[in-house]
């Protein structure tokens, strides 16, 4: 099987369960599979219910390399930088051609975990895996745990989170209705 198969093979996997899941779909950004648009319609009793969350998913090199994924759409999340143009962002690294700069964290998506348990495990890892994996960034309604030491991606968000939920599920559920909807 060729790398081409490879892609085509696990993208039909992934429109196949998105069209059961009903939350979320998947297609080519630009008629490229190594090259991908996701949508995540927020899932009910979260912070982000109703929402419309892009993503944008770089490919090149699958399976075998981690794949850049870009989030399109202004979010309040602990893993998440997507701040709306009038919010200063911190800056993130670029990493690959994509031209844009990751702006999520999620050990799957992690260069430096790629062979080890729960980062990318090249043929082994698939983009159903992936797509999966970025649901329940939005899907875990309030289930997320971080740890004392970990700062987060968006400090604030994770700082809220950590220290009381009542702030931080106020401000994700506004951040969704005025840039997700």
């Amino acid at each position: 099987m060729t790398w081409v198969d490879r892609l085509s093979d696990d993208y039909v996997e992934a429109v196949q369960e998105c069209e059961k899941d009903g939350y979320m779909s998947i297609e080519p950004w630009e008629g490229d599979l190594d090259h991908l648009r996701l949508v995540f319609r927020g899932m009910p009793e979260t912070a982000y219910e109703n929402g419309i969350f892009i993503f944008e998913i770089f490919l090149q090199g699958y399976p075998w390399e981690v794949p850049i994924v870009y989030c399109h759409t202004p979010i309040w999340h602990p893993n998440i930088i997507k701040y709306p143009a009038e919010y200063p962002a911190p800056s993130i690294p670029l990493r690959g051609s994509s031209g844009l700069q990751p702006n999520i964290c999620h050990s799957l998506l992690d260069p430096r975990y790629k062979g080890k348990s729960g980062g990318w495990m090249g043929p082994g890892s698939s983009i159903l895996e992936l797509i999966t994996s970025l649901k329940s960034l939005l899907s875990i309604p309030y289930g997320w745990e971080i740890p004392p030491d970990d700062p987060g991606l968006n400090h604030e968000a994770a700082q809220q989170w950590k220290s009381g939920r009542k702030d931080f599920l106020k401000k994700a559920k506004e951040w969704t209705r005025k840039y997700a909807t």
